[in-house]
């Protein structure tokens, strides 16, 4: 209970401080609005990384510490045998051994994750396309829809898949360099991020045959790729017999499907996926309204969808996909609230020739879709919301660490 306390203080400070910051004057609130995300990301940091499992739970840094132990013993060539597909993985567990202390990893994966969420926020709030009461909900619900917690134990996946969204949104920036880079350490770092350096790249080639291709590939994921791995693990490669043991467990046809996808945890998935959808038709709509948005991002974003859509035969990496798809959401997610607060309607009264007259009827029932739309995402964040804070109850925040 004391995590969920401490936790909602640092949201209430960090919603707060935000409001004051960015309705600062100019350009005062940038240097401001920069600490002050600073330092609320090292506050989520350094509280993850007091973090502790009750007795009898588990977490996924318990076979972590387990990795920290056989690098310290010196079993390299089996470490890096282990992460073939993940080498920047056995460097990061590496660093944790250097240090002697498995636990420096929850602080670190926190830190790359949430600073490279903010970093986007940031950006867009720079650049004007979100507002400054938008910026400040939309880093709180950042922090509380994407259960940092798991994430912090789960050390690799999170921060990955954070740096690779970051980088994404560099590449479609125009700021490739960076863009790139970022996104290279974060395939390297966990291999599930690749999906997002391909579709980064179909975005920037921008090739119309190319998106038609991409498109009946994602959508076909679970068929093709399982196909794939069959094959060549067939043919003895030693990185698909990897992919298919996990495959056997995470594929609805698999052997141990059953044992790894926990029904809740599938409809609470699938209530994300619907928040990540939702957000999406929102900005179609204000798109339709001539409301300017980075076209190219939410095209990126679209594409994220299609491997949510195409990943539901599976367990394990439909969770993971909807959950990346989430952390990419948020500068959208800001797009829309800031045309909430703004004022702006869709069926506003309007002025022409000195006449006052209403928008169309067409117009109107866009308003109530967006409506409708709006708060059943609200609804659906409310529910995963509770899902994710209620197995908070297993964790405490102690200096005693667990797993040494």
């Amino acid at each position: 209970m004391e995590l969920i306390i401490t936790l909602l203080l640092i949201l209430g400070v960090e919603f707060a401080s935000l409001c004051v910051v960015t309705a600062m004057p100019k350009p005062v609130n940038k240097r401001f609005t920069a600490f002050t995300l600073t330092v609320l990301c090292l506050l989520l940091s350094v509280t993850m990384y007091f973090i502790q499992p009750v007795p009898g739970s588990h977490t996924d840094l318990a076979r972590i510490a387990k990795e920290m132990h056989r690098i310290q013993n010196g079993m390299f060539q089996e470490i890096l045998a282990d992460y073939v597909l993940n080498p920047l993985s056995a460097v990061y567990i590496g660093f944790a051994a250097c240090l002697n202390d498995v636990n420096i990893l929850k602080f670190t994966s926190t830190l790359i994750f949430v600073g490279s969420l903010y970093v986007i926020l940031y950006l867009e709030w720079s650049r004007r396309s979100i507002s400054g009461q938008a910026l400040a909900i939309t880093a709180v619900l950042c922090a509380a829809l994407i259960n940092i917690p798991a994430t912090a134990s789960g050390v690799r996946q999170g921060p990955s898949s954070a740096l690779a969204i970051l980088g994404a949104y560099l590449v479609l920036s125009r700021k490739k360099s960076w863009g790139w880079l970022l996104l290279i350490i974060a395939t390297l770092l966990h291999i599930s991020s690749s999906v997002i350096l391909i579709l980064t790249l179909v975005v920037w080639i921008n090739r119309r045959l190319l998106y038609i291709l991409t498109s009946v590939c994602l959508l076909g994921y679970t068929v093709l790729s399982y196909g794939a791995v069959f094959i060549l693990n067939a043919m003895g490669n030693p990185a698909a017999a990897q992919l298919w043991g996990k495959m056997r467990m995470y594929y609805v046809f698999g052997s141990y499907f059953q044992l790894f996808a926990s029904p809740l945890a599938q409809i609470v998935s699938a209530a994300k996926f619907f928040i990540c959808l939702a957000i999406f038709l929102l900005v179609r709509i204000m798109q339709r309204k001539d409301i300017e948005f980075d076209s190219r991002y939410v095209l990126f974003y679209m594409l994220m969808l299609m491997v949510c859509i195409g990943s539901l035969l599976t367990g394990t990496p439909f969770r993971r996909f909807v959950a990346i798809s989430l952390f990419a959401a948020m500068p959208l997610l800001g797009y829309v609230l800031t045309y909430l607060l703004s004022g702006r309607r869709a069926a506003s009264v309007i002025d022409r020739s000195g006449e006052m007259e209403l928008r169309t009827v067409g117009e109107a029932r866009r308003l109530a879709l967006f409506r409708i739309v709006f708060w059943l995402m609200v609804a659906a964040m409310g529910l995963t919301m509770v899902y994710d804070w209620h197995t908070f109850v297993r964790l405490y925040l102690s200096a005693h660490q667990v797993y040494v």
